[in-house]
């Protein structure tokens, strides 16, 4: 047994050679070279880097959303414009309201305000203030909407009174020149339409006495009424001027040159006054008309002795012209005359 072959394979330079073969020749043994080693493959490592960076990013994602979600701000109801406009707007009708009843008593009773009265339309002109601040607040969440609405076109309209006001208000707290002169709008509107109501009274009276006091041919009388009747024709002119200068100044203290009657209500008042003052201004002038100059006597009852008084200046203005002949002969008569004239020389004899 120990001279047989050992068990296991026998490598190629132990295998024992063959029989040699006639005619050929057997070619010697050569070992191949191992093959070269090949580079690692980087598709790995790239799916391992993406892996990496797809789970940081995700997780910062994720986080951002749990921060997100734990920070978040209870979601605000939608705002009623509509709503909050007419509230505030209603405080500022309740302070013009309160402020105007202040205001007629001067008109009214010809009573100055008190020192609690001006303070109470200070406290109103800040409700004024309050509601322009509100409404420049909605207007800009409304225009930040994109969404323009019908409310914001209302609000425009009614932020006009509310302009007004507060340009009446500040005219009433300033300092009056003269007694009962107030500023602002309301005093000095319903003082003129005061004195044009009174003046348009007094001028419908003399009107239907006009007739009486022109036949009594009193000249005092008639005298008086005519005066009366211009100073009656002053006052409609003076309130007419004076509603054209509160027109010109409220569209000036409210940047509003373009403002009609259409859209605020006072300045439509303003020009209907004016119109009836320049009325009652032509009525007074025709009324004037109808009375005789004071120079002049009365037509109807003119004077018995002035007829004959001008009769004896035209007539010997007329009679040299008239009857240069006649006077003729009573040229021929003086030498008739003259003898009785030239007595006296022949005394002289004596």
């Amino acid at each position: 047994m120990s001279e047989e072959t050992p068990a296991g394979p026998v490598g190629p330079s132990q295998t024992p050679p063959g029989p040699a073969r006639p005619g050929m020749a057997r070619a010697p043994a050569t070992r191949k070279p191992p093959p070269k080693a090949s580079n690692p493959s980087q598709v790995k490592a790239f799916l391992v880097v993406g892996i990496i960076v797809a789970t940081v990013v995700l997780l910062g994602w994720i986080g951002y959303r749990v921060w997100g979600i734990l920070n978040r701000k209870p979601a605000e109801p939608p705002r009623n414009v509509a709503k909050e406009w007419s509230d505030s707007y209603s405080k500022a009708k309740d302070a013009y309201r309160d402020i105007l009843k202040l205001e007629s008593k001067v008109w009214l009773t010809d009573e100055a305000l008190k020192p609690e009265d001006v303070d109470k339309v200070k406290s109103g002109l800040k409700d004024y203030e309050n509601v322009a601040e509100k409404y420049h607040e909605l207007r800009d969440a409304i225009l930040k909407s994109g969404r323009p609405s019908q409310e914001l076109l209302d609000m425009d309209r009614r932020m006009i009174e509310v302009k007004t006001w507060i340009w009446d208000a500040n005219g009433v707290l300033e300092t009056p020149k003269k007694p009962l002169e107030y500023g602002g709008l309301y005093i000095p509107m319903y003082q003129a339409e005061k004195r044009m109501t009174q003046a348009a009274k007094r001028l419908k009276e003399i009107k239907e006495k006009g007739k009486e006091i022109r036949d009594s041919g009193d000249a005092a009388q008639i005298k008086k009424a005519v005066e009366e009747v211009k100073a009656l024709a002053e006052t409609f002119a003076g309130c007419r001027d004076e509603f054209g200068r509160l027109d010109d100044d409220l569209k000036k203290g409210l940047v509003l040159p373009d403002l009609t009657p259409d859209g605020l209500r006072e300045l439509g008042e303003l020009r209907e006054y004016a119109s009836t003052a320049q009325m009652c201004f032509k009525e007074a002038r025709e009324v004037r008309s109808e009375f005789p100059t004071i120079e002049e006597p009365p037509k109807e009852a003119p004077p018995k002795e002035e007829p004959p008084k001008e009769t004896p200046k035209e007539t010997p203005k007329e009679t040299p012209k008239e009857q240069p002949p006649k006077e003729n002969p009573p040229k021929e008569d003086p030498p008739k005359e003259d003898p009785p004239k030239e007595q006296p020389p022949k005394e002289t004899p004596k």
